[in-house]
C-alpha cells in the first residue's frame, strides 16, 4: 500500500516521466524492485509503473512496515529495468513516448 500521495513513474527515478499519481492508502501489486529497494516496479489497476520504496508499506507481522525493511523476507524479486521493452510494452499511448531519446 502505499503512504502518502506519491507519483507513479515511467521508470525508477525523478528524471522519467510521471504516469499518474497514487493516493495514500492505494493497494497496489508489487511486482519486484530495483537492485537496493529504492524503487519498485508496480500495478494499481490498469496503470504500471515504478513508485519510490519509501512510499510503500506491507502489513508484515503486524501495522504497516516500510517495504525496504522487509522485501526479502516477503519474497520480493530483485528486477531489472529495462527500458526499450518496459517503455514499449507499456506506454506506447502517452504523449511523451515519442520523446523517449
Amino acid at each position: 500500500m502505499t503512504t502518502a500521495p506519491v507519483y507513479l513513474r515511467a521508470g525508477p527515478s525523478p528524471a522519467y516521466p510521471v504516469v499518474t499519481t497514487l493516493p495514500p492508502n492505494a493497494q497496489i501489486e508489487v511486482l519486484g524492485c530495483a537492485e537496493g529497494w529504492a524503487w519498485c516496479d508496480v500495478a494499481w489497476g490498469a496503470a504500471r509503473g515504478w513508485v519510490s520504496a519509501g512510499y510503500l508499506a506491507f502489513p508484515y507481522a503486524g501495522p504497516p512496515s516500510p517495504l525496504y525493511s522487509y522485501g526479502p523476507s516477503i519474497g520480493l524479486a530483485i528486477i531489472p529495468f529495462e527500458f526499450g521493452p518496459y517503455w514499449g510494452r507499456y506506454y506506447r499511448d502517452r504523449p511523451w513516448y515519442a520523446e523517449r531519446d
